[in-house]
């Protein structure tokens, strides 16, 4: 996800955060943390397709629930739009998703996301250099949930996972971490089948990370498609009522 501040020749989109697309019953939504659009209600906010700067287009909600730390942002993209980002990106089928799942005890999980540090504009045209960030991960101890409840951090609804090193796929050896992870908020967690060929499947929303105790926190899945189903499109339904 990117942000201009104008609309002025040459737009320069500059880089803010990650997002997860999903489709469901032919809808379609963006997926990120809430915080991502807090102070930027005078930026235009979008994505790149085909490296052009997009704004996004759709129906917006927040989660706005600090006492749980809530941290999600859900957009019911417009169909027009959608038709759009399929010229580059797919969306995320229900089969890809794991609810209910139970976190094992092994390095099962990974991270993907786009931080802001591994982004750069190569030049004034609109060719960008963007680097995915890939971290193997596992989940943290109970400790670490008891010492992040006093932020009101739920082992029912949130996940907390150790962020040591990186792992470089393409010489497979551990490097060290970018300054921060800013850039990454929204990403997805992904469980890895130990079946063989190995399987993806999303179990959480990303939306935090404490670089000093080196652990990323994110909110399950299942609160995800629960708000999708029982708030969004139930307020973007009375809205479009509205104006009929």
């Amino acid at each position: 996800m990117f942000y201009i501040e104008n609309e002025n020749e040459p737009i320069r989109p500059i880089a803010l955060a990650t997002c997860v697309l999903y489709e469901n019953d032919n809808n379609h939504y963006l997926i990120t943390a809430s915080h991502v659009f807090e102070g930027f209600e005078s930026k235009k906010i979008g994505i790149l397709i085909n490296d052009v700067f997009s704004l996004l287009h759709g129906f917006l909600i927040y989660t706005n629930d600090k006492q749980n730390k809530m941290d999600l942002a859900i957009m019911k993209l417009a169909k027009h739009f959608v038709q759009d980002i399929l010229e580059q990106y797919s969306f995320l089928q229900n089969d890809s998703i794991i609810t209910n799942h139970q976190l094992t005890n092994k390095q099962d999980y990974l991270m993907a996301g786009f931080p802001v540090s591994k982004t750069k504009i190569k030049d004034y045209s609109k060719t960008i250099k963007r680097e995915e960030l890939i971290v193997l991960t596992n989940k943290s101890q109970e400790e670490k949930y008891k010492k992040y409840n006093g932020l009101n951090y739920d082992i029912n609804n949130h996940i907390i996972v150790d962020i040591h090193k990186v792992k470089d796929f393409k010489d497979v050896k551990p490097v060290y971490l970018p300054p921060d992870l800013y850039g990454v908020s929204g990403s997805g967690l992904w469980f890895i089948s130990s079946t063989s060929p190995a399987t993806f499947s999303l179990v959480a929303i990303m939306t935090e990370w404490h670089k000093k105790d080196r652990v990323s926190i994110g909110t399950k899945i299942d609160i995800v498609l629960d708000i999708i189903k029982y708030r969004i499109d139930s307020e973007h339904n009375k809205a479009l009522e509205r104006n009929s």
